[in-house]
């Protein structure tokens, strides 16, 4: 049951391992985050052959809250990117009062 637990416990670690390096190839992230992800990850690294379950979930832990503050850097610089770029202008079919008509037709033959 503890080596069910331990090799759970390093499975997950290993895992955010992983997601936290792709997210670090497939993302511009600040030279600072990556900084502090490197650091991050080195110490979960060393410590992803521990037999210790308290030291892996520790490790797993410390790992995902750094990976949760650069996500939070890369969502405020994605929405202050996004409302800096001009928004496009909503053409839709209004009347200058504002009001949507709607209407009825008919299609008549056509004249030959």
């Amino acid at each position: 049951r503890q080596k069910k637990e331990i090799v759970e416990a390093r499975n997950s670690l290993d895992s955010l391992i992983f997601t936290v390096e792709k997210t670090m190839r497939e993302q511009k992230i600040a030279d600072d985050d990556k900084k502090t992800l490197d650091d991050a990850l080195a110490s979960a690294r060393a410590k992803l052959s521990s037999n210790d379950v308290g030291v892996l979930k520790t490790a797993h832990s410390a790992l995902e809250g750094e990976m949760h503050k650069v996500s939070q850097n890369l969502q405020q610089q994605g929405a202050s990117q996004s409302s800096d770029s001009p928004q496009p202008q909503d053409t839709s079919s209004t009347s200058d009062s504002g009001k949507v008509v709607d209407a009825e037709f008919e299609e008549s033959p056509p004249n030959n």
